[in-house]
């Protein structure tokens, strides 16, 4: 599913580094906006349990910055491996693990933006992290319809009949190659959402490429990191730090 507007590419770099920058505490992120001379009225650090992100208010826009899988955490890794289909807030199902990791953040979400005002507010996550926040952005569009969806390295999160409100949801995903988390769970049952802003292997961002294009750019990808002894290629083009790289050097 795609929209008819344009990428903001200030923004996409923005959210890129933010969604870097939320896998660490709270001092690293305050310091990361003064270093950037970035100017933002408060930073909300929400955690549960296994489940963590950040908000952050800024002059002319919201920012939910929400953390992704990390791997030493073994409540995060069982939260990918939950496959199985479970009701969503809005129509259709999602998934349950990604589904059950938003949950224990929505409430304080909620809490947190409303006395907010009305001020655009932008979603984004990196991995397990842009699951939730697509999930987030679902179920927060009909109270913020100034809202805006951004995604890096997003696994498929829910089934068809949900995936259908996001006609109305401005929303992009980022896919960086051979990234291996974008392709589980297994094509079937659930939908990627959003417009597809694949990042060739030679640090192209296109929208337009049919899959045949994509497959032939990805063996490219697999030989060149290959030459390089990069053996886990989907997994190196899973890092957030080499989205920030390739949509910084974009072509």
């Amino acid at each position: 599913m795609s929209n008819t507007n344009e990428v903001d590419w200030a923004v996409t770099e923005l959210c890129a580094n933010l969604c870097n920058e939320a896998y660490y505490d709270k001092v690293k992120m305050v310091e990361y906006l003064k270093n950037n001379n970035m100017k933002y009225s408060s930073v909300k650090f929400f955690t549960n349990d296994s489940a963590q992100g950040y908000g952050i208010v800024m002059p002319d826009r919201i920012i939910i910055a929400l953390r992704g899988t990390e791997p030493k955490q073994a409540k995060d890794m069982l939260a990918d491996i939950k496959t199985w289909p479970s009701e969503s807030d809005t129509v259709g199902k999602v998934h349950a693990g990604f589904k059950a990791e938003m949950d224990k953040l929505y409430p304080a979400i909620v809490k947190w933006l409303k006395p907010k005002g009305n001020k655009k507010l932008i979603i984004t996550g990196h991995s397990l992290g842009a699951a939730m926040a697509t999930i987030l952005a679902s179920r927060l569009k009909p109270t913020s319809p100034d809202l805006v969806l951004y995604t890096f390295g997003c696994p498929r999160t829910g089934n068809k009949e949900w995936g259908k409100q996001f006609a109305n949801i401005e929303a992009y995903r980022f896919v960086n190659n051979n990234d291996i988390i974008p392709q589980v769970p297994m094509l079937g049952y659930y939908r990627h959402v959003g417009e597809l802003n694949y990042i060739t292997y030679d640090f192209k961002i296109l929208t337009d490429l049919t899959w045949g294009q994509r497959f032939v750019d990805k063996v490219k990808g697999k030989l060149k990191a290959w030459s390089k002894f990069q053996l886990f290629d989907g997994i190196y083009d899973h890092l957030s730090a080499n989205y920030i790289k390739k949509i910084n050097s974009r072509k």
